[in-house]
């Protein structure tokens, strides 16, 4: 059986979140004022990866390239707005 698990992400570039391999992320989401990322795996799974994250701004240069998998956008309460992609398997 699998489950929905949510990991709170770090206002940064870049960053490494630890899951199960199979992990898949469903959602990025803005939940009581922090970036929330919701993933569906199987909650027994020992084999785990450090998925790279990485965020951007709305016309900032640091985009990454088209290798990198959208996996949500975020408004913040304050007006910004973020792009994250998911990078490979470390």
């Amino acid at each position: 059986m699998t489950v929905v698990w949510k990991y709170v992400l770090s206002l940064a570039v870049e960053q490494h979140v630890q899951m199960p391999r199979d992990a898949e992320i469903l959602s990025v989401q803005l939940q009581h004022g922090r970036i929330t990322m919701w993933v569906r795996c199987l909650p027994d799974e020992k084999d785990t990866v450090f998925r790279q994250i990485l965020m951007s701004g709305t016309g900032q240069l640091d985009a990454p390239d088209f290798d990198y998998e959208h996996i949500g956008t975020v408004q913040t309460p304050d007006g910004y707005v973020w792009h994250l992609f998911a990078g490979r398997e470390d």
